[in-house]
Protein backbone atom coordinates (compact mmCIF):
# COMPACT_ATOMS: atom_id res chain seq x y z
CA UNK A 1 0.00 0.00 0.00
CA UNK A 2 1.23 3.23 -0.72
CA UNK A 3 1.28 6.32 1.81
CA UNK A 4 -1.70 8.18 2.42
CA UNK A 5 -2.04 12.08 1.76
CA UNK A 6 -4.56 13.71 3.11
CA UNK A 7 -5.69 17.52 3.70
CA UNK A 8 -8.07 18.91 6.49
CA UNK A 9 -10.71 19.89 3.94
CA UNK A 10 -7.90 18.25 1.19
CA UNK A 11 -7.15 15.32 -1.19
CA UNK A 12 -4.65 12.20 -1.01
CA UNK A 13 -2.42 11.06 -3.40
CA UNK A 14 -0.71 8.03 -4.73
CA UNK A 15 -3.71 5.79 -2.91
CA UNK A 16 -3.61 1.82 -3.91
CA UNK A 17 -6.05 1.64 -0.66
CA UNK A 18 -7.31 3.45 2.20
CA UNK A 19 -8.47 1.01 4.62
CA UNK A 20 -11.73 0.92 5.53
CA UNK A 21 -14.46 -0.85 4.12
CA UNK A 22 -16.60 1.51 1.89
CA UNK A 23 -20.37 2.30 2.52
CA UNK A 24 -22.88 1.61 0.09
CA UNK A 25 -24.06 3.56 -3.20
CA UNK A 26 -27.54 4.73 -2.45
CA UNK A 27 -28.18 7.79 -4.30
CA UNK A 28 -27.58 7.64 -8.22
CA UNK A 29 -27.95 11.66 -9.67
CA UNK A 30 -26.99 13.21 -12.93
CA UNK A 31 -23.42 14.13 -11.74
CA UNK A 32 -22.52 11.77 -9.00
CA UNK A 33 -22.66 8.24 -7.24
CA UNK A 34 -23.63 8.70 -3.28
CA UNK A 35 -22.21 6.30 -0.76
CA UNK A 36 -23.75 7.01 2.92
CA UNK A 37 -22.67 5.11 6.27
CA UNK A 38 -25.82 6.74 7.75
CA UNK A 39 -29.58 5.07 7.04
CA UNK A 40 -31.48 8.69 7.26
CA UNK A 41 -32.43 10.09 4.10
CA UNK A 42 -30.77 12.47 1.98
CA UNK A 43 -33.31 14.85 0.82
CA UNK A 44 -33.76 15.49 -3.12
CA UNK A 45 -33.04 19.51 -2.48
CA UNK A 46 -29.20 18.53 -1.38
CA UNK A 47 -28.90 15.65 -4.05
CA UNK A 48 -29.44 18.51 -6.59
CA UNK A 49 -27.48 20.68 -4.99
CA UNK A 50 -24.33 18.19 -5.37
CA UNK A 51 -24.76 18.41 -8.83
CA UNK A 52 -25.15 22.29 -9.01
CA UNK A 53 -22.14 22.36 -7.61
CA UNK A 54 -19.96 20.29 -9.77
CA UNK A 55 -21.72 21.79 -13.07
CA UNK A 56 -20.51 24.95 -11.27
CA UNK A 57 -17.04 23.76 -11.18
CA UNK A 58 -16.89 22.65 -14.16
CA UNK A 59 -18.00 25.41 -16.35
CA UNK A 60 -15.42 27.67 -13.94
CA UNK A 61 -12.47 24.85 -14.69
CA UNK A 62 -13.52 24.22 -18.17
CA UNK A 63 -13.60 20.35 -17.39
CA UNK A 64 -17.45 19.15 -18.08
CA UNK A 65 -17.70 15.02 -18.49
CA UNK A 66 -20.20 12.88 -18.52
CA UNK A 67 -18.64 10.57 -15.71
CA UNK A 68 -19.79 10.57 -12.46
CA UNK A 69 -17.97 11.74 -9.24
CA UNK A 70 -17.84 8.67 -6.74
CA UNK A 71 -18.50 10.26 -3.27
CA UNK A 72 -19.24 8.65 0.01
CA UNK A 73 -20.20 10.50 2.95
CA UNK A 74 -19.89 9.96 6.58
CA UNK A 75 -21.95 11.22 9.45
CA UNK A 76 -18.97 10.91 12.01
CA UNK A 77 -16.51 12.60 9.52
CA UNK A 78 -14.72 9.88 7.21
CA UNK A 79 -11.50 7.25 8.24
CA UNK A 80 -8.64 7.60 6.34
CA UNK A 81 -8.86 11.06 5.96
CA UNK A 82 -7.16 13.75 8.76
CA UNK A 83 -10.05 15.93 8.74
CA UNK A 84 -13.79 17.09 7.32
CA UNK A 85 -12.85 15.12 3.70
CA UNK A 86 -10.04 14.23 1.60
CA UNK A 87 -10.01 13.38 -2.42
CA UNK A 88 -8.02 10.56 -3.86
CA UNK A 89 -5.67 11.91 -6.35
CA UNK A 90 -4.96 8.73 -8.48
CA UNK A 91 -7.00 5.79 -10.41
CA UNK A 92 -9.62 5.45 -7.85
CA UNK A 93 -10.64 9.10 -8.13
CA UNK A 94 -13.19 9.13 -4.69
CA UNK A 95 -13.88 11.38 -2.27
CA UNK A 96 -14.58 10.53 1.16
CA UNK A 97 -16.27 13.88 3.33
CA UNK A 98 -18.64 14.64 5.90
CA UNK A 99 -21.25 16.09 3.82
CA UNK A 100 -20.77 19.53 4.78
CA UNK A 101 -17.55 19.68 2.82
CA UNK A 102 -18.92 18.18 -0.26
CA UNK A 103 -18.78 21.63 -2.20
CA UNK A 104 -14.47 21.89 -1.72
CA UNK A 105 -13.95 17.99 -2.53
CA UNK A 106 -15.61 17.92 -5.69
CA UNK A 107 -13.70 20.78 -6.56
CA UNK A 108 -10.25 18.33 -6.26
CA UNK A 109 -12.58 15.74 -8.44
CA UNK A 110 -12.85 17.90 -11.07
CA UNK A 111 -9.36 18.88 -11.15
CA UNK A 112 -8.13 15.37 -10.92
CA UNK A 113 -9.32 15.31 -14.98
CA UNK A 114 -6.64 17.42 -16.28
CA UNK A 115 -3.85 17.72 -12.78
CA UNK A 116 -1.30 14.73 -13.01
CA UNK A 117 -0.23 16.01 -9.49
CA UNK A 118 -1.70 19.15 -7.32
CA UNK A 119 0.20 21.93 -5.85
CA UNK A 120 -0.60 22.29 -2.29
CA UNK A 121 -1.28 26.35 -2.67
CA UNK A 122 -3.16 26.08 -6.36
CA UNK A 123 -4.95 22.78 -5.62
CA UNK A 124 -6.43 24.51 -1.92
CA UNK A 125 -6.90 27.99 -2.78
CA UNK A 126 -8.76 27.04 -5.75
CA UNK A 127 -11.52 24.49 -3.86
CA UNK A 128 -11.22 26.99 -1.11
CA UNK A 129 -12.40 29.51 -3.80
CA UNK A 130 -15.25 27.94 -5.40
CA UNK A 131 -16.60 26.37 -2.52
CA UNK A 132 -20.51 27.49 -1.77
CA UNK A 133 -18.95 29.98 1.26
CA UNK A 134 -17.41 33.26 0.59
CA UNK A 135 -14.18 33.86 1.51
CA UNK A 136 -12.14 35.96 3.47
CA UNK A 137 -8.37 37.34 3.96
CA UNK A 138 -5.80 35.42 6.01
CA UNK A 139 -3.19 36.13 8.78
CA UNK A 140 -0.44 35.38 6.42
CA UNK A 141 0.75 36.71 2.99
CA UNK A 142 0.35 34.75 -0.36
CA UNK A 143 4.28 34.87 -0.82
CA UNK A 144 4.47 32.71 3.14
CA UNK A 145 2.43 30.07 1.43
CA UNK A 146 2.93 29.93 -2.35
CA UNK A 147 5.75 27.52 -2.15
CA UNK A 148 3.78 25.63 0.62
CA UNK A 149 4.20 21.63 0.04
CA UNK A 150 2.43 20.42 3.15
CA UNK A 151 -1.17 21.27 3.95
CA UNK A 152 -1.16 21.19 7.73
CA UNK A 153 1.37 24.13 6.78
CA UNK A 154 -1.13 26.27 4.40
CA UNK A 155 -3.01 29.41 5.19
CA UNK A 156 -6.46 27.76 3.30
CA UNK A 157 -7.76 31.21 4.30
CA UNK A 158 -4.76 33.01 2.41
CA UNK A 159 -4.79 31.02 -0.75
CA UNK A 160 -8.48 30.69 -1.09
CA UNK A 161 -9.02 34.09 -1.27
CA UNK A 162 -6.08 35.18 -3.37
CA UNK A 163 -7.74 32.11 -5.94
CA UNK A 164 -10.99 34.05 -5.62
CA UNK A 165 -9.39 37.75 -5.95
CA UNK A 166 -7.33 36.14 -9.15
CA UNK A 167 -10.96 34.64 -10.66
CA UNK A 168 -12.94 38.14 -10.02
CA UNK A 169 -10.44 40.21 -11.72
CA UNK A 170 -8.45 38.19 -14.11
CA UNK A 171 -9.93 35.49 -16.97
CA UNK A 172 -10.78 32.71 -14.85
CA UNK A 173 -9.75 30.48 -17.38
CA UNK A 174 -6.22 31.45 -16.41
CA UNK A 175 -7.02 29.78 -13.10
CA UNK A 176 -6.45 26.28 -14.72
CA UNK A 177 -3.30 26.74 -16.64
CA UNK A 178 -1.89 27.59 -12.76
CA UNK A 179 -3.35 24.35 -11.57
CA UNK A 180 -1.85 21.99 -14.19
CA UNK A 181 1.58 23.34 -13.93
CA UNK A 182 2.54 26.75 -15.58
CA UNK A 183 4.03 29.16 -14.35
CA UNK A 184 2.78 32.36 -12.87
CA UNK A 185 4.84 34.62 -15.41
CA UNK A 186 3.82 32.58 -18.74
CA UNK A 187 0.09 32.81 -17.35
CA UNK A 188 -0.08 36.11 -15.33
CA UNK A 189 2.61 37.74 -17.21
CA UNK A 190 3.84 39.26 -14.19
CA UNK A 191 5.96 37.73 -11.39
CA UNK A 192 4.38 36.06 -7.96
CA UNK A 193 5.90 39.11 -5.96
CA UNK A 194 4.15 41.91 -8.57
CA UNK A 195 0.77 39.60 -8.43
CA UNK A 196 1.13 39.41 -4.40
CA UNK A 197 1.38 42.85 -4.47
CA UNK A 198 -1.52 43.96 -6.65
CA UNK A 199 -3.18 41.96 -4.40
CA UNK A 200 -1.96 43.41 -1.37
CA UNK A 201 -3.26 46.55 -2.68
CA UNK A 202 -6.36 45.83 -4.21
CA UNK A 203 -8.03 42.98 -2.33
CA UNK A 204 -11.17 43.40 -0.43
CA UNK A 205 -11.69 41.77 3.08
CA UNK A 206 -14.52 39.36 1.75
CA UNK A 207 -16.22 38.50 -0.91
CA UNK A 208 -19.41 36.92 -0.66
CA UNK A 209 -20.72 33.48 -1.80
CA UNK A 210 -21.23 32.79 -5.55
CA UNK A 211 -25.26 32.90 -5.09
CA UNK A 212 -25.68 34.69 -1.97
CA UNK A 213 -28.91 33.70 0.13
CA UNK A 214 -30.47 31.61 -2.93
CA UNK A 215 -33.84 30.82 -0.65
CA UNK A 216 -37.18 31.36 -1.49
CA UNK A 217 -38.56 34.68 0.46
CA UNK A 218 -40.55 34.10 3.87
CA UNK A 219 -44.17 35.33 3.16
CA UNK A 220 -45.50 38.63 4.20
CA UNK A 221 -48.97 38.55 4.40
CA UNK A 222 -48.90 41.74 5.82
CA UNK A 223 -46.59 44.94 6.36
CA UNK A 224 -43.66 44.25 9.08
CA UNK A 225 -45.27 40.39 9.36
CA UNK A 226 -43.67 37.66 7.64
CA UNK A 227 -45.02 33.92 8.72
CA UNK A 228 -45.60 30.48 6.89
CA UNK A 229 -46.60 27.14 7.94
CA UNK A 230 -43.95 24.60 6.59
CA UNK A 231 -44.90 20.69 6.08
CA UNK A 232 -41.03 19.67 6.85
CA UNK A 233 -39.53 16.77 5.26
CA UNK A 234 -37.53 15.67 2.37
CA UNK A 235 -40.54 15.64 0.27
CA UNK A 236 -41.02 19.35 0.58
CA UNK A 237 -39.13 20.99 -2.30
CA UNK A 238 -37.04 23.40 0.03
CA UNK A 239 -36.30 20.21 2.69
CA UNK A 240 -33.20 19.48 3.76
CA UNK A 241 -31.47 17.22 6.57
CA UNK A 242 -28.37 17.50 9.05
CA UNK A 243 -27.04 20.64 11.18
CA UNK A 244 -27.56 19.09 14.46
CA UNK A 245 -31.56 18.67 13.36
CA UNK A 246 -33.48 15.74 11.05
CA UNK A 247 -35.14 17.76 8.46
CA UNK A 248 -35.31 21.67 7.92
CA UNK A 249 -36.93 24.43 5.71
CA UNK A 250 -34.47 27.39 4.61
CA UNK A 251 -36.58 30.73 3.41
CA UNK A 252 -34.86 34.59 2.86
CA UNK A 253 -36.31 37.49 4.31
CA UNK A 254 -34.85 41.10 4.09
CA UNK A 255 -35.11 43.39 7.03
CA UNK A 256 -34.68 47.00 8.36
CA UNK A 257 -32.88 47.76 12.03
CA UNK A 258 -35.20 47.40 14.62
CA UNK A 259 -36.64 44.99 17.36
CA UNK A 260 -38.40 41.62 16.12
CA UNK A 261 -40.61 39.10 17.87
CA UNK A 262 -39.90 35.18 16.63
CA UNK A 263 -42.40 32.63 17.11
CA UNK A 264 -42.00 29.43 16.34
CA UNK A 265 -44.96 26.90 16.66
CA UNK A 266 -44.28 22.94 16.37
CA UNK A 267 -40.23 21.93 15.82
CA UNK A 268 -37.41 22.53 17.34
CA UNK A 269 -36.70 26.24 16.57
CA UNK A 270 -35.99 29.14 14.16
CA UNK A 271 -31.60 30.20 13.36
CA UNK A 272 -31.88 33.45 12.17
CA UNK A 273 -28.30 33.73 9.91
CA UNK A 274 -27.11 36.86 8.13
CA UNK A 275 -26.08 36.66 4.75
CA UNK A 276 -23.17 38.72 3.09
CA UNK A 277 -24.66 39.97 -0.11
CA UNK A 278 -22.06 41.96 -1.45
CA UNK A 279 -17.79 42.54 -1.42
CA UNK A 280 -16.82 44.01 1.89
CA UNK A 281 -14.14 46.50 1.62
CA UNK A 282 -13.14 46.28 4.99
CA UNK A 283 -13.86 44.18 7.83
CA UNK A 284 -17.18 44.73 9.04
CA UNK A 285 -18.64 46.36 12.32
CA UNK A 286 -18.48 43.79 15.82
CA UNK A 287 -21.06 40.88 14.50
CA UNK A 288 -23.10 40.56 17.64
CA UNK A 289 -26.14 42.95 17.76
CA UNK A 290 -28.69 41.91 20.04
CA UNK A 291 -28.90 38.07 20.26
CA UNK A 292 -28.10 37.36 16.49
CA UNK A 293 -25.06 37.49 15.44
CA UNK A 294 -24.78 39.36 11.68
CA UNK A 295 -23.02 38.80 8.68
CA UNK A 296 -22.07 35.27 9.84
CA UNK A 297 -22.47 33.75 6.24
CA UNK A 298 -18.89 33.89 5.15
CA UNK A 299 -16.65 31.00 5.42
CA UNK A 300 -15.10 31.28 9.15
CA UNK A 301 -17.93 33.17 11.04
CA UNK A 302 -20.29 31.71 13.64
CA UNK A 303 -23.41 30.08 12.53
CA UNK A 304 -26.54 31.97 14.05
CA UNK A 305 -28.26 30.69 17.24
CA UNK A 306 -31.66 28.47 17.23
CA UNK A 307 -34.00 29.84 18.92
CA UNK A 308 -35.91 27.28 19.93
CA UNK A 309 -40.25 26.29 19.42
CA UNK A 310 -42.56 27.26 22.38
CA UNK A 311 -42.02 31.12 23.32
CA UNK A 312 -41.55 34.57 21.80
CA UNK A 313 -37.89 35.42 21.34
CA UNK A 314 -37.45 39.67 21.26
CA UNK A 315 -34.48 39.86 19.04
CA UNK A 316 -32.35 42.71 17.33
CA UNK A 317 -31.22 42.74 13.80
CA UNK A 318 -29.09 44.96 11.93
CA UNK A 319 -30.23 45.96 8.41
CA UNK A 320 -29.82 43.04 5.61
CA UNK A 321 -30.78 39.70 3.96
CA UNK A 322 -31.35 37.09 6.78
CA UNK A 323 -31.64 32.91 5.91
CA UNK A 324 -34.46 31.77 8.12
CA UNK A 325 -33.86 28.06 8.97
CA UNK A 326 -36.80 26.42 10.34
CA UNK A 327 -36.14 22.84 12.20
CA UNK A 328 -37.18 20.21 13.59
CA UNK A 329 -35.88 16.81 15.07
CA UNK A 330 -38.82 14.53 13.32
CA UNK A 331 -38.59 13.11 10.12
CA UNK A 332 -41.42 14.92 9.03
CA UNK A 333 -43.73 17.42 11.23
CA UNK A 334 -45.84 20.77 10.56
CA UNK A 335 -43.90 23.82 11.82
CA UNK A 336 -45.16 27.59 11.96
CA UNK A 337 -42.44 30.17 11.92
CA UNK A 338 -43.95 34.08 13.06
CA UNK A 339 -41.68 36.97 12.62
CA UNK A 340 -42.95 40.28 13.42
CA UNK A 341 -41.34 43.61 13.86
CA UNK A 342 -42.00 45.43 17.20
CA UNK A 343 -40.74 48.97 16.70
CA UNK A 344 -42.21 51.45 14.51
CA UNK A 345 -40.12 54.06 14.53
CA UNK A 346 -36.36 53.33 12.29
CA UNK A 347 -33.89 51.97 14.38
CA UNK A 348 -30.53 53.53 14.94
CA UNK A 349 -27.98 50.27 14.44
CA UNK A 350 -25.57 51.58 17.60
CA UNK A 351 -28.75 50.78 19.88
CA UNK A 352 -30.15 54.21 20.34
Amino acid sequence: MRSCIVGAIGLCIGVSACSEPLPPIRYVTEKALIGTDFEEEVCPLQLQAVDDQIRFVEDMLGAPSDEKIRIYAYGEGPPDCDGLGCYTFDDSGIIKTHWSAIDHEVVHAVEDRFVDRPRTFWSEGTAVALEEKGTLVGSSSVLDNIHIGDYHDLDYLTSGHFVRWLLENEDPTLVRRMLKGESINTVYGRSIEQLAAAYEAERPYAYPPWFPCDHPPLPSPEPERWVETIDISCEHPEGTSGENYRRSVVRSVELEAGRYALETIGGSGTRIVGCQMDVWDERPPPMANGDVPNHVENSQTAVGVLFESGEVHEVTLTEGTYKVVVATLELREEVTVDLRRLDTERFDEDGG
